[in-house]
């Protein structure tokens, strides 16, 4: 329906907006040298959502690879605040 595409189009703009608060906060954080470990614990939390929705998808599970992406989306938004 067009409301389900309306929800994955805005869920797609807010990773988008994460992704660039992200960036952002490397670069700060490679010219700082301060927030090593948070840059750092967000590499972690992605890399584990990554892997998580991989075998999800290897096991045809897809809504738990969906869900794991919106796990990783809200982990990420709450690290920037």
């Amino acid at each position: 329906s067009t409301t389900g595409v309306e929800g994955a189009h805005r869920f797609l703009q807010r990773v988008w907006r994460i992704a660039a608060d992200v960036a952002a906060l490397e670069t700060r954080a490679a010219d700082d040298g301060d927030d090593e470990s948070s840059v750092l614990s967000l590499r972690k939390a992605a890399h584990r959502a990554l892997a998580q929705a991989t075998q999800s998808i290897e096991k045809l599970r897809f809504n738990t690879a969906v869900a794991q992406a919106y796990e990783l989306a809200n982990a990420l938004q709450a690290a920037l605040r």
